[in-house]
């Protein structure tokens, strides 16, 4: 060892334990808080996704309920017929649903035809994450038309909820979307 002015220079350098120990807790610390910002970007990115299935879906649906009024206009009723929609349109007191087949033997088989898998895709399969549902209110000229698109929650012990494309994230049942449009009269 060397000595400078009578101290003793150690030429052995470098990190105690204790120093090793804190520098991990420091970046243990920061390393939490980016990891607790990537779960919750995750969650807001699941509910974004299911609020943008949704409007999608409500408006395809307004554009179909336009081409079928358009349709029964000129006289070509069938598609009306197909989906099981009012024939004619008008201020609505209540929501109409839109065709939802659960599974269950005798449920509304043809409109679903119509709106579900086999027709315009609308509908999702059996058990979908989404129910469909409308309203007309007389807008002067135009026909005001909401659509709604509600997510289906399942929650408590229902184990038929095998549809592994339900909605995730905080706040699933405030995903409710609201479209609203015109069709002329």
């Amino acid at each position: 060892m060397k000595t400078v002015k009578g101290r003793r220079i150690n030429k052995k350098r470098g990190s105690s334990l204790v120093e090793v120990l804190v520098a991990f807790a420091i970046l243990l610390l920061l390393m939490t808080g980016i990891l607790q910002m990537f779960s919750l970007a995750l969650l807001t990115n699941y509910g974004s996704a299911a609020r943008t299935e949704l409007t999608y879906k409500a408006e395809q649906t307004v554009e179909i309920l336009r081409m079928i009024y358009g349709l029964s206009a000129l006289g070509q009723t069938a598609m009306r017929t197909a989906s099981g929609v009012p024939s004619t349109l008008g201020v609505t007191t209540s929501d109409w649903k839109l065709a939802y087949y659960d599974g269950q033997s005798g449920g509304d088989i043809l409109p679903w035809a119509f709106w579900g898998p086999a027709g315009v895709n609308i509908m999702e399969t059996d058990k979908g994450p989404y129910k469909l549902s409308y309203g007309v209110s007389d807008g002067g000229r135009f026909w005001i038309v909401r659509v709604t698109a509600t997510p289906v929650d399942y929650v408590g012990n229902d184990t038929s909820a095998s549809d592994s494309r339900r909605y995730l994230g905080q706040g699933t049942k405030t995903k409710r979307v609201d479209y609203v449009a015109q069709i002329p009269k």
